[in-house]
């Protein structure tokens, strides 16, 4: 095995977390059409991928449609982190 530098491991753990996704989805009932947003946070800026998501979310909710923010897991999964108006069901 090769050594890592401390460098290597720092731009490691900076970039796993640099590249947490959320993902959105919801139901627009007006049109009937399922929708999905994807964000990532920015560099520099702690927990804006979550955050503008949850900015979005409250329009959504505004609206009384169905909806959900899950969060990607490394291994390709999805964790459910929060949903309104039976949304985990999308």
């Amino acid at each position: 095995m090769f050594p890592v530098s401390e460098t290597t491991t720092t731009t490691m753990i900076q970039n796993s977390i640099m590249k947490t996704m959320f993902i959105l989805t919801w139901h627009d009932l007006d049109s009937g059409i399922i929708a999905e947003r994807e964000f990532i946070n920015e560099k520099g800026k702690d927990h804006s991928g979550s955050i503008n998501a949850l900015n979005l979310a409250q329009v959504i909710d505004a609206n009384s449609w169905p909806w959900k923010l899950e969060k990607a897991l490394p291994g390709g999964g999805k964790e459910l982190s929060m949903s309104n108006w039976n949304g985990e069901n999308l």
